[in-house]
C-alpha cells in the first residue's frame, strides 16, 4: 500500500465540505479530525503501550464530550433527529468501550480499531446525519 493511499485510509483532510456552519461545532469536528491524525501517526511509528493507552483514552473521551455538546445543541433547537443522533452517540461509544476493555486483544489493536470507528463517524456520520441536524438549526435560526 502507498503512503498516499494508507494516509487517505487512516486519516481525514479536513476541508470546506466538512464544514457544516456552526462554529462551535465546527471547531469541535476539526478537533476529533486533528486528534484521529494524530493517533495515526502514534500507530505508525514506534510508540510505548502507555502512550498508546493514553492516547486512546483521551480520544475516547474527547468525542465523549462533543457528543454531550452536541446533544445539548440539538435538544437547544429541537432537532427532529436528536433521538436518532442520540442513539448512534450511544451506539459509537459503547464500541469503542467494548474493544477498549477486550483483554486479549493487542493495544495497538485497539487503538487502530478505535481511530478506525472515529474516522467512519468523521466520513459518514458528520456529512449525513450532522448535516441534516445542522441545517433544521440553521433553518429555526432563520425563522426566529
Amino acid at each position: 500500500m502507498t503512503k498516499s493511499l494508507e494516509k487517505y485510509i487512516f486519516t481525514i483532510n479536513w476541508n470546506d465540505e466538512l464544514i457544516l456552519g456552526v462554529e462551535e461545532i465546527d471547531n469541535q469536528h476539526r478537533k476529533l479530525a486533528d486528534a484521529v491524525n494524530e493517533n495515526y501517526k502514534l500507530y505508525t511509528t514506534p510508540t510505548s503501550e502507555n502512550v498508546l493507552i493514553e492516547a486512546m483514552d483521551k480520544l475516547i473521551n474527547l468525542f465523549a464530550n462533543h457528543f454531550d455538546k452536541e446533544y445539548e445543541i440539538l435538544e437547544k433547537y429541537d432537532v427532529s433527529n436528536k433521538e436518532e443522533q442520540l442513539e448512534d452517540h450511544e451506539k459509537i461509544l459503547s464500541e469503542l468501550c467494548e474493544i477498549r476493555t477486550q483483554e486479549s486483544m493487542p493495544v495497538l489493536v485497539k487503538v487502530i480499531f478505535i481511530n478506525q470507528i472515529l474516522l467512519y463517524y468523521l466520513k459518514e456520520h458528520l456529512l449525513k446525519e450532522d448535516k441534516e441536524s445542522i441545517m433544521e438549526i440553521k433553518a429555526k435560526r432563520a425563522n426566529s
